[in-house]
């Protein structure tokens, strides 16, 4: 099975069904949601590449033009973060670590001139 048919399959596994659910009565729930379609693609992504043999990735290498250290953050009400991000080994982050980052965000693009 390729990884995008795993990937389509993990997807599909973990999306909820239709229909609302009910809150539990008991303790104060502030806040009840499923989690975002972009986060569950994250985690599905995630979930399959820990799946692949160990050093079968090795090879790939992430282009520098797939990151920059400035980065706008949107999220599904409109507002926007703009944030300047330098990792601890001296690069900066992809757009995937970006949103990994940010729970919610539906989208980051990377700030031109800043990476």
């Amino acid at each position: 099975m390729s990884y995008l048919d795993r990937l389509k399959r993990k997807i599909s596994e973990d999306a909820p069904e239709a229909g609302a659910t009910k809150a539990t009565k008991g303790a104060f729930v502030p806040f009840v949601a499923t989690p975002s379609a972009p986060l569950r693609q994250i985690h599905a992504v995630n979930d399959v590449l820990a799946e692949l043999p160990r050093g079968s990735l090795a090879g790939v290498k992430v282009s520098p033009a797939n990151t920059a250290r400035g980065w706008l953050v949107r999220y599904p009400d409109g507002g926007i973060i703009e944030t300047y991000v330098h990792l601890a080994d001296g690069t900066y982050p992809t757009r995937g670590e970006v949103l990994r980052d940010y729970p919610g965000a539906i989208d980051a693009e990377p700030i031109p001139g800043s990476g």
